[in-house]
């Protein structure tokens, strides 16, 4: 068990509660300091095994896990459709926000010790502040966000069965629209990464396969 993790569950991950906060309180117990949930035992390792642990069916232990990808506070991998689901808590919020708090607290002391002779600092360092603590905090989706070349890259490997432009308008889209603090984010690379995982996912559970190119030097068979 993970104090930082939770720790982190407890007092950083404010924007859940109920049966999300079980099911975060419950991945946090078994997770590492950087957020991995780890297993004692093999049979642990599955959705019912840790629903049980949250106290709470399957179903709703697998919607409070949806949740969570949405606020950006998990993120869900495996290595193809059938296999164990992987969790890992986005626990940068805290350090960052831990982090932030002593360079703010170190400004702003140097500040009234200098205040008649740098006033103008001041400011400067307020707006520095409020810009950084805003970014800890996460954004929200702008209509001009777009995949970085290592997303790219990431979504062609991972997640070959989507139209990445198709893809990418619709997640903008969507999260635009999305008000309040559920439409804030701490990483959203990472919520689209989750997002394309499933969207990949459901298109191979309805049939889709890699296309198969030809070998060199026989060109006709694609013919």
């Amino acid at each position: 068990m993970s104090v930082i993790a939770s720790s982190w569950a407890w007092h950083e991950a404010r924007a859940v509660k109920g049966n999300e906060l079980l099911a975060l309180l419950a991945l946090a117990d078994i997770a590492n300091d950087e957020g991995v949930v780890t297993y004692a035992k093999p049979e642990q390792a599955n959705q019912r095994a840790l629903a049980e642990k949250a106290r709470m069916s399957v179903a709703t232990f697998r919607r409070q896990t949806d949740a969570l990808q949405e606020h950006g506070l998990l993120e869900v991998s495996r290595d193809h459709p059938m296999g164990v689901n992987r969790y890992r808590l986005l626990l940068g919020a805290q350090f960052e926000r831990s982090a932030l708090t002593g360079e703010r607290s170190s400004a702003h002391s140097y500040e009234r010790s200098e205040r008649s002779t740098v006033s103008d600092r001041r400011d400067v360092v307020d707006v520095q502040d409020h810009v950084a603590a805003r970014a800890a905090r996460g954004t929200r989706m702008t209509t001009s966000w777009t995949l970085s070349p290592e997303g790219l890259a990431w979504t062609r490997e991972h997640a070959p069965s989507i139209d990445v432009e198709s893809e990418l308008a619709n997640f903008r889209d969507y999260w635009v629209a999305i008000p309040g603090q559920r439409g804030v984010k701490l990483d959203w690379d990472a919520t689209w990464r989750n997002n394309a995982r499933r969207r990949h996912e459901s298109f191979v559970r309805a049939g889709w396969k890699p296309q198969l190119l030809a070998p060199e030097g026989a060109e006709w068979m694609a013919r």
